[in-house]
């Protein structure tokens, strides 16, 4: 999937002509250049978006205790220690200061080249070598920094025979049989050995060797010295091997469901290095025949994720790998682990390591390494940082031939910045060179620069967010995770060099490099991450120096009301009087959390959300120009899930594209989004009207058997009648509803609504928020909502 977001930037405004919906603000702006009295100060204002959210089942990892929580579980507990990534990019200890229900939200599957993988919402950042961008401004091949190493040492103890025999039964073990005994099967002597030691540290227990005679592979099984006579409790076992694996929730699990039991990963380092090396010598390899690597195999995908998290823990990078087997003539789903990293490799070595004959593979392979050159492909510094080299350059006034000399290069010169991305150690000798602690902080960071593969439109799904003081990051799913179309536009009109009718020409030197993002004088912030007074002033020392090549030095503020109080105080030092060639823009979606002084000295324009019809109108141009076949109704429920802002109607649009290839429907939109069609919602209500409880009834059991989700359906039902409520109140409220309805649908509901008396409106609202809230306890999830429709048609 190569083009899933990449309608956003394909037909993002390139004049203030193509901007839809927002036409006051225009109309000043464009006025303002004619007579060029253009201001120095910029306020943009605008509804708050979808939220910077993790999808409800995201794994967040507590920073002190190393105990893995869901983002669901730590919204309901609200107490967690956190990892963050502080301006040095080094990982640090934090707490949230808020927990976030954020509702139910488109969600996207981002992939990454490691195969890590994390699920959010289309606005919400990563970090990447030029700071916090959202993912709707990210693409595949993009590169985003990911933590290299957890620094966690669990609190929790455990004996050691514990965690081997654990080990050996993810590896090797017999454990799917819910009535048989504990088993193990290996023909390394050393690994049985290993085992036997482990089984016959628990009460009562003998090891039974089985082989056939010696004509199989043999099995190692548990079984009890003596026969217990007692009765026991329901479920539990007599046999104590057996009775442990249970308490941990092994037994039962097939091959593809293994995982790994909760209390190892709140293990001190040193027993969870014990875990690993078990459990790589029973499903673990060497090879070094090509590309030196030591792998890990399984059938389930959910354990290769939770390994490749506890290598982190060392900071042993590993990259998953889609390795189907052939079983039986049946192609079966496997993953393999792979550490190729040169460091991570040695890492494993000293610190893990394997058990029996994979020992000695291992360290032949260290042997062999010791004897080769290091050259690191693919842990590098994307190229973009060179962009920060030679600025830091400029500052001390050194050359790239003393760089060369210091990396002891043979002809010095050719140190000079090229196409390839640099390593970790050659950035550390430019920082070192150019005594630059900016660029020495990203050369011993904290930070992966991992690859994104895929971006995947997943549905809509309950999010969560975490309020973060000072950084605004936080560690999840193994991630780092955290408006200015009309900035650009601005910042190119007032320095185009053919500007004509107030519009920038879009092909002078000046506005391409605009549009690509290359000008030295267009200077974008996300106050997000660079909120404080430090970042604040840099900027005020910037501002005294004349632009490199522009008339106007454009400094943009995303996200301003994330700045802190001292550094609201100095930036309104620089607006107060701000230098003749300097424009600010400041962005926000929180006006309320920023300050007045500075909201009296900007011009500020309120941004609103975008009528439906004028997101259908702008993705029915976009399909045409695509070439796209799509239904009228498929476009408006895509407009609809786009909540009033064309950039995620545009994502949306681009991933439905990326997965149809022929005319596209409105029931396809419908499976895609998993999201109900506004028309069933609507002839549920028509029967409501009509008192006609054996049709409505009848309607919401044929919903349920199209495999509707109920719950979500319920939420469409009460949305629906808020606004036909709304509309009855005062049919001048129209506003308050036209980002989410067509001018037909707003007939459609006012009509229904004239059938309603108000009293019996609200009424019919409290019997359906009852119902939704029922649904979730209920065995019969239509059975509240049929006792709410008897009692609407009474």
């Amino acid at each position: 999937m190569s083009n899933n977001l990449v309608l956003y930037r394909k037909y993002r405004p390139q004049s203030f002509s193509e901007i839809i919906g927002q036409e006051h603000i225009v109309k000043t702006l464009t006025n303002a250049l004619k007579l060029d009295k253009v201001a120095h100060a910029y306020l943009f204002t605008g509804p708050r978006g979808t939220g910077k959210c993790v999808k409800y089942d995201t794994n967040i990892v507590d920073s002190r205790t190393g105990q893995i929580l869901t983002a669901k579980d730590v919204y309901e507990q609200r107490k967690i220690n956190l990892f963050t990534l502080s301006k040095d990019y080094k990982l640090k200890h934090t707490k949230p200061i808020d927990y976030i229900d954020d509702g139910i939200k488109p969600c996207y599957k981002v992939t990454t080249a490691l195969g890590k993988e994390i699920e959010v919402t289309l606005s919400h950042p990563f970090l990447t070598i030029k700071g916090w961008k959202k993912l709707s401004e990210l693409q595949i091949n993009d590169r985003i920094g990911i933590p290299r190493v957890l620094p966690i040492n669990g609190t929790r103890n455990m004996p050691e025979n514990h965690i081997k025999l654990v080990a050996h039964l993810i590896t090797e073990g017999s454990i799917y049989d819910l009535k048989g005994s504990i088993g193990f099967t290996n023909s390394d002597p050393i690994l049985a050995d290993d085992f036997i030691l482990a089984v016959k540290k628990f009460e009562n227990i003998k090891v039974v060797k089985y082989d056939s005679h010696g004509t199989r592979i043999p099995t190692y099984r548990a079984t009890q010295i003596v026969r217990q006579n007692w009765i026991n409790k329901p479920g539990e076992s007599k046999n104590s091997v057996k009775k442990f694996a249970k308490e941990l929730g092994l037994v039962g699990q097939k091959s593809k469901d293994k995982t790994i039991p909760k209390i190892i990963f709140q293990l001190d380092r040193s027993l969870i290095g014990l875990f690993l090396k078990t459990l790589y010598s029973g499903d673990g390899g060497v090879d070094f025949t090509s590309t030196p690597t030591i792998s890990y195999y399984s059938a389930s995908k959910k354990l290769i994720d939770q390994v490749q998290h506890l290598l982190l823990r060392f900071g042993i990078i590993a990259r998953i790998r889609y390795k189907p087997v052939v079983y039986n003539g049946n192609i079966c789903p496997n993953w393999a682990l792979d550490i190729s990293h040169r460091e991570s490799i040695s890492v494993f070595a000293n610190e893990i390591g394997f058990i029996g004959e994979k020992a000695e593979k291992l360290q032949s392979m260290i042997t062999f390494l010791s004897n080769r050159s290091t050259n690191s492909n693919y842990d590098t510094i994307p190229v973009e940082i060179y962009d920060l080299v030679r600025s830091e350059k400029e500052l001390v006034g050194k050359t790239w031939n003393e760089v060369g000399l210091a990396l002891n290069y043979k002809r010095p010169k050719n140190a000079v910045p090229c196409i390839h991305a640099p390593s970790r150690d050659k950035l550390r000798i430019y920082g070192e060179v150019f005594n630059s602690q900016k660029v020495c902080n990203v050369a011993n960071s904290d930070i992966y620069w991992d690859r994104i593969v895929n971006i995947e439109y997943i549905g809509k799904h309950q999010v969560y967010d975490l309020t973060i003081p000072e950084t605004h990051n936080f560690v999840a799913n193994d991630f780092i995770v955290h408006n200015t179309t009309m900035a650009r536009l601005l910042a190119k009109a007032v320095n185009c060099e053919k500007r004509k009718n107030s519009e920038p020409c879009n092909k002078c030197l000046v506005c391409q490099e605009i549009s690509q993002g290359k000008s030295l004088d267009l200077i974008e912030i996300d106050a997000a991450s660079n909120r404080g007074i430090d970042e604040i002033r840099e900027l005020r020392d910037g501002i005294k120096f004349i632009p490199n090549q522009l008339k106007y030095k454009v400094f943009v503020i995303d996200e301003c009301h994330q700045l802190t109080g001292p550094a609201f105080n100095a930036l309104l030092k620089t607006l107060e009087e701000p230098p003749t060639h300097a424009i600010f823009i400041l962005a926000t979606t929180e006006i309320h959390k920023v300050p007045q002084t500075i909201i009296s000295r900007c011009q500020k324009f309120d941004f609103h959300k975008l009528t439906l019809d004028k997101i259908v109108q702008r993705l029915n141009w976009i399909a045409e120009q695509e070439k796209v076949n799509i239904e009228k109704p498929a476009l408006e429920l895509i407009a609809l899930n786009a909540d009033g802002s064309i950039r995620d109607g545009e994502s949306l649009l681009g991933q439905i594209i990326s997965l149809e290839d022929k005319k596209i429907t409105l029931e396809e939109v419908q499976t895609i989004l998993g999201v109900t069609d506004i028309k069933a919602v609507q002839s549920l209500v028509q029967y409501l009207t009509e008192k006609n409880n054996s049709k409505a009834i009848s309607h919401i059991n044929q919903v349920a058997g199209q495999g509707y989700d109920l719950i979500q359906f319920t939420k469409s039902l009460i949305s629906y009648l808020r606004k036909m409520l709304i509309l009855k109140i005062d049919p001048d409220l129209v506003k308050l509803v036209a980002s989410e309805l067509t001018k037909e649908q707003i007939d459609v509901i006012i009509e229904q609504g004239n059938k309603f008396s108000q009293e019996d409106l609200i009424k019919t609202i409290h019997f359906f928020i009852k119902a939704g809230n029922e649904i979730k306890r209920s065995d019969f999830p239509q059975l509240p909502l049929e006792l709410a429709i008897v009692e609407c048609c009474e």
